[in-house]
């Protein structure tokens, strides 16, 4: 289910929707792969990971609104945000949980929590966070999709393996 409203007036249709939320898209991975950001790029940041939450929330499906809200939590991640990265992890969560997405999703979602509480140095939500995203990505059933999960996680401050 998608928050578009039927009755509303679209100037774009749900293909060029997509298409623009796919280039924004790649715009945000660049973004977020860069060492170091200038205030513009930043900024840049935050203004395409949010239209991309828009554009999917217009015309997109539940798995697409679940991995704009994990970019939404590391893009304020990345620009030191933590506040809004932490509202995002959470809707990522609850989008997965709502309309019942696999352990991929999941386990990422539980990524970026854990990210945002060893950034703001809450010990107990990192361990239980890590543990949970450990959980959901041991469930995760392509062999190369959980070796890339468990390499992002083996990036958050305070992971350990098993």
């Amino acid at each position: 289910m998608t928050e578009s409203d039927p009755g509303k007036e679209r100037s774009l249709t749900v293909e060029q929707y997509r298409q623009i939320a796919r280039n924004i898209t790649d715009l945000v991975w660049r973004l977020l792969d860069k060492v170091e950001l200038t205030e513009d790029e930043a900024d840049r940041l935050i203004h395409a990971a949010y239209a991309v939450r828009f554009h999917h929330g217009e015309f997109g499906d539940p798995i697409d609104i679940a991995r704009a809200e994990w970019h939404l939590a590391r893009a304020n991640l990345k620009v030191h945000r933590p506040v809004p990265a932490l509202y995002h992890g959470h809707k990522c969560l609850e989008v997965c949980r709502d309309n019942e997405l696999g352990p991929f999703t999941i386990a990422y979602a539980y990524e970026a929590l854990a990210r945002t509480a060893a950034v703001v140095g809450d010990e107990n939500a990192l361990d239980e966070y890590l543990r949970l995203a450990k959980m959901y990505g041991k469930m995760i059933e392509k062999d190369d999709d959980m070796k890339i999960f468990f390499a992002d996680l083996s990036t958050v401050p305070g992971y350990e393996e098993d």
